[in-house]
């Protein structure tokens, strides 16, 4: 995996819904997102994490 610049890289997440997250998405999986997601500071719900488990 190529080096991330944050001076010139955007995190763009839209619509972290749980019945977004669950679909069969390529090539990631909603659930591995969510938590990259959080892991850099996203500010998921309690709910939302719930749906990792």
């Amino acid at each position: 995996m190529s080096e991330i610049d944050p001076a010139t890289t955007a995190l763009v997440l839209v619509d972290l819904q749980e019945r977004i997250v669950v679909l069969p998405t390529t090539p990631y999986r909603g659930e591995s997102t969510l938590r990259a997601a959080a892991d850099h500071g996203y500010d998921t719900t309690e709910e939302a994490l719930a749906a990792l488990a």
